[in-house]
């Protein structure tokens, strides 16, 4: 399966380059068409109406209004001050006091991920690069980067993408690659889901599950 690459600004626009409410756009209009926004928590409001304010890529600032169905929840703990919100097929709009941003009906279009957007585009290089699908079959492993046959390899066994050649190279990729705190959110099924959703052919609706 094909790891998607994070920076890829069709796939992952910035809000700017998100279809408008209302608008028409040649791609993101298309029937079937996905693309996610990924933006780093600055603030939430858990009262009332749940509203939190996103960074996107370009470092602005946006309104994220929750409008849900009474049967329709999410758990405001998930949203800390820090972490990124990925919300998919996102529209801009202006809210009524000015602001604009995104409003999201339905909870299964977002999903938050416990790093930071920094992180996130971080691990989502590392991804494409040590864990992508090569035409030979080989693995790369993420302690020296060295290829081989996934039989003589050992896998990561909370996220199972990334391989090692050695105890000694699971280690360095544990320790000192930074895998010991991006595996808690490689691991998430989210995650896997996104980073390996077929943006161009995926047909209907996308849904993240509910956490």
């Amino acid at each position: 399966m094909a790891k998607n690459d994070f920076a890829y600004e069709v796939d992952f626009p910035p809000y700017d380059e998100c279809l408008a409410e209302g608008g028409f756009d040649s791609h993101y209009s298309m029937e079937n068409a996905h693309w996610c926004l990924l933006g780093e928590i600055v603030s939430f409001e858990p009262f009332m109406r749940f509203r939190t304010i996103i960074r996107d890529k370009n470092g602005e600032k946006l309104v994220v209004a929750f409008y849900l169905d009474r049967d329709d929840n999410i758990n405001p703990a998930n949203f800390k001050v820090g972490h990124t919100l990925a919300i998919m097929n996102p529209q801009q709009r202006f809210f009524l006091d000015g602001t604009k941003g995104v409003r999201v009906e339905e909870s299964h279009r977002v999903a938050v991920f416990p790093t930071s957007l920094k992180s996130l585009f971080g691990i989502g290089k590392s991804i494409v690069s040590d864990c992508g699908d090569r035409d030979d079959g080989k693995k790369m492993c993420h302690g020296c980067k060295k290829l081989g046959d996934t039989k003589d390899m050992m896998r990561c066994g909370a996220c199972h993408y990334y391989y090692y050649c050695s105890k000694e190279c699971q280690a360095k990729g544990w320790n000192e690659l930074g895998h010991k705190q991006a595996c808690k959110v490689v691991e998430r099924a989210n995650f896997k889901a996104l980073v390996e959703l077929d943006f161009d052919n995926h047909q209907g609706d996308f849904k993240f599950a509910v956490e």
